[in-house]
């Protein structure tokens, strides 16, 4: 791997370059990305590429970082907020969706890399987002101590479940705007599968159980 570039991060060829990188890499994945398309797209010299991101790595690790920054702050955000876990789980995931329908870039990259992993560093890649999917993980295995979530809950098996269909619904877009002719980046289609996703992770997270008991 090429020397970093000893640079000022807001400089804005840097930034430019950042932005193309998120579209391309959201459209074509890592391995259909290249420097040059890249370039082309931010209006930047293959000379001036370089300079940046030696490598398409460094430019995809700096593309990941870039997006998980904003993920973790709403995590964090929401769990700070000592929330009962129902009401934890429904602001920290209604957060992430409105943030994944104003740019579904993130979601799209997240599926590339788990579809790409063995084409990237991944260990490298995963280590970008291990500390978003740590905190998920150590709250909600804390709230199954506390008996705030059931104990018959799979807290491993879950958690991707909830993850999945989130990310799906901001990559399937052109099909389901084929199938259904509406997406989410209709608003009043957006409001319907916010809330439906919402209760669906409530279930798969068992926390509906007591709502239930108590509507009874």
């Amino acid at each position: 791997m090429g020397r970093k570039p000893d640079h000022p991060a807001a400089d804005p060829t840097r930034t430019r370059l950042l932005a193309a990188a998120l579209d391309v890499f959201s459209e074509l994945g890592y391995a259909g990305a290249s420097l040059r398309i890249i370039g082309g797209r931010a209006r930047v010299n293959p000379a001036g590429v370089t300079y940046h991101f030696a490598t398409k790595e460094q430019l995809w690790l700096a593309a990941t970082q870039e997006i998980s920054r904003p993920l973790l702050t709403i995590a964090m955000a929401a769990v700070a907020k000592r929330q009962p876990a129902r009401a934890t789980l429904r602001t920290l995931l209604g957060a992430m969706f409105d943030a994944f329908a104003a740019d579904p870039r993130p979601a799209r990259l997240m599926m590339w890399s788990a579809l790409q992993a063995g084409q990237l560093d991944f260990d490298r890649t995963l280590d970008v987002f291990e500390p978003l999917i740590a905190l998920a993980v150590t709250y909600f295995e804390t709230a199954q101590r506390a008996r705030e979530l059931p104990a018959d809950v799979d807290v491993p098996v879950v958690l991707p479940l909830v993850l999945g269909q989130f990310i799906y619904t901001f990559i399937a877009q052109p099909g389901q705007r084929r199938r259904f002719g509406v997406d989410v980046s209709d608003a009043k289609f957006g409001v319907r599968a916010r809330t439906a996703m919402l209760d669906g992770a409530e279930r798969l997270l068992g926390l509906d159980r007591s709502r239930r008991r108590t509507a009874k």
